[in-house]
C-alpha cells in the first residue's frame, strides 16, 4: 500500500487545520496518509534553509509539501517546474516531489475562486481594495481579476511590493484597472469591496488592517486569514451589517486541490468541510 507523507513549511503555524484535512481526507478514503508541520520559527530555521528543507524531505520520500507565510514566493527559486498559474501569479502554495523534481503549483487560487462564487456571488465588483501583495495577496490579486473585478486597488505597507504585483498584473491582463494604493489615499476612497490578503490579524501578528472609519454597511468583506476565524476585521464589519466571507471555505477548497495533486485521487470537498 502506497503510503502518503506530506508537510507544510512556514512560520507560526501551529494551529493550522491542514493536517486535520488532509489526514481525515485520507482516512476516509482508505489511504496511509500522514501530514507534518515544519514550523521555521519554532525550529530557529528562516528562508536560508528552505532549499535544503525541500531536499531532505524529497530524499525521504514525500508525496510533496504545502508552502504557507512567509515563503510562497521564496520557494520558486529552489524549484524545477512551475504550473501555469503558478508561473503566472509568481506565487507557490503546493510542491510535489515527482519524478525527482520539484514541481510548483498554486491552489490558493482556484480556492478563493471556488470560495468566492459560493459565498459571496452576486456582490458588487465595480472597485476592490486588496490588502496585501504578498504570496497570499499575489493569488488573491489575480482570483479577483478573473471574477470579474472591475478596478483593484493593492495596498501593502511595503509599497514596492504593491508596485510590483500591479505590474505583473498588467503584463497578464488588460481589462481591469489595477492600481497600487497608497495609505494617505485608500481611506478616501469609496470601495464596493475589501480583500484582506495580509497577515495583519493573525493570532501571531493581531490587529486591524485598516483604520475602522473605512468600513460601511454597503462594503463587502473578505478575510482570508483562519486562525483566528473570527478576525477583529470581520466581527467588526459583521457588527455594521456587511456581506463577509472568511478564510475557512478557501483554506478547505486549496487543500482539497492540493490533496489531489499529492494522492492522485479527487477529494471530497464537502466532506473536507465538515472536517474543518
Amino acid at each position: 500500500m502506497t503510503q502518503y507523507k506530506i508537510g507544510l513549511l512556514g512560520e507560526h503555524i501551529g494551529e493550522s487545520r491542514s493536517p486535520r484535512l488532509h489526514e481525515l481526507e485520507g482516512k476516509a478514503q482508505r489511504l496511509t496518509l500522514s501530514y507534518e508541520l515544519f514550523d521555521f520559527a519554532e525550529l530557529g530555521l528562516s528562508q536560508a534553509d528552505l532549499q535544503k528543507m525541500l531536499k531532505s524531505l524529497q530524499d525521504k520520500a514525500y508525496a510533496g509539501v504545502n508552502i504557507t507565510h512567509p515563503f510562497k514566493q521564496a520557494v520558486i527559486s529552489y524549484l524545477d517546474e512551475l504550473s501555469d498559474e503558478a508561473r503566472s501569479i509568481g506565487a507557490v502554495n503546493t510542491v510535489v516531489f515527482r519524478q525527482d523534481k520539484k514541481i510548483g503549483f498554486n491552489t490558493d487560487y482556484s480556492g478563493f475562486i471556488q470560495a468566492f462564487r459560493e459565498v459571496l456571488p452576486e456582490v458588487n465588483l465595480a472597485k476592490v481594495l486588496l490588502l496585501g501583495a504578498g504570496g497570499a495577496g499575489s493569488s488573491v490579486a489575480q482570483a479577483l481579476l478573473s471574477l470579474g473585478v472591475k478596478e483593484l486597488h493593492i495596498y501593502d505597507s511595503d509599497a514596492e511590493k504593491a508596485l510590483a504585483l500591479v505590474d505583473r498584473l498588467d503584463s497578464v491582463q488588460t481589462t481591469a484597472r489595477v492600481t497600487a494604493a497608497h495609505e494617505n489615499e485608500i481611506s478616501k476612497e469609496d470601495f464596493s469591496g475589501l480583500v484582506n490578503a495580509s497577515p495583519v490579524g493573525m493570532k501571531s501578528n493581531p490587529g486591524m488592517p485598516v483604520d475602522k472609519s473605512m468600513l460601511h454597511e454597503h462594503l463587502w468583506l473578505v478575510d482570508i486569514i483562519y486562525f483566528p476565524l473570527d478576525t477583529d476585521l470581520l466581527t467588526y464589519a459583521q457588527s455594521l451589517g456587511c456581506k463577509t466571507m472568511n478564510g475557512a471555505r478557501m483554506a478547505v477548497y486549496q487543500a482539497a486541490d492540493a490533496f489531489q495533486l499529492f494522492t492522485g485521487n479527487a477529494a471530497d470537498k464537502n466532506r473536507m468541510l465538515g472536517f474543518f
